[in-house]
């Protein structure tokens, strides 16, 4: 049996971790900790550093 992986026919994500999003994480974490930096990124790891 193949494995489609990509498509999205026939697929369904009953747990709530394979639905969060990545703008889900960020949020939580801001929200449980505010004072501390969220991501630490140096200017070669960004696509488009500005």
């Amino acid at each position: 049996m193949d494995i489609d992986v990509e498509s999205f026919r026939n697929r369904r994500n009953d747990q709530r971790w394979n639905r969060v999003s990545v703008g889900d994480v960020i949020e939580r974490i801001t929200c449980s900790t505010p004072d501390k930096e969220c991501l630490i990124a140096t200017p070669e790891a960004t696509v488009n550093p500005a």
